[in-house]
């Protein structure tokens, strides 16, 4: 698999959570989760979007749009 570039891999793993969030709600969308959806690490999650709380302001932001 060849890499992405960040900001195209930091759109996927947005969209990978919004489709966590959208099954189960954003309190229920984890890390793992999102990681285990993109074929990433945890830590990579943590370094695009910070706190899960950030993640969730992101994506409320989103929807709002």
């Amino acid at each position: 698999m060849s890499r992405m570039n960040p900001k195209d891999r930091k759109a996927e793993l947005f969209e990978h959570a919004m489709t966590l969030a959208a099954a189960s709600g954003y309190m229920r969308v984890t890390r793992s989760a999102i990681a285990t959806a993109g074929g990433v690490t945890e830590g990579l999650v943590t370094h695009y979007f910070g706190t899960m709380t950030t993640l969730r302001q992101i994506g409320r932001a989103s929807c709002r749009e």
